[in-house]
């Protein structure tokens, strides 16, 4: 029975860690499924996560660190020029 909740952990922390790139990748498919290709989505995920980080440690709310995060990964959707 030890193996069998060894396995079950190896599991669970497996797919907690590998949520955000399941995420990722579920945006770089309807991303190419609409046209527009973009190989830099974990660059992305990694400011945005480094701006949440940074809101959260100045301003203790785990919450505005989210909103942060979100308001950076819309930020640099309108800074970045448009390829066309």
């Amino acid at each position: 029975m030890k193996i069998l909740n060894d396995i079950g952990i190896v599991m669970g922390i497996s797919l907690m860690y590998a949520a955000p790139l399941i995420f990722t990748s579920l945006g770089g498919v309807i991303s190419e499924n609409a046209g527009v290709v973009n190989i830099g989505l974990e660059g992305d995920d990694d400011y945005r996560s480094f701006y949440g980080g940074c809101c959260s440690h100045i301003y203790p709310n785990p919450w505005l660190g989210l909103v942060a995060a979100g308001l950076a990964g819309g930020g640099w959707l309108f800074y970045m020029p448009s390829p066309v």
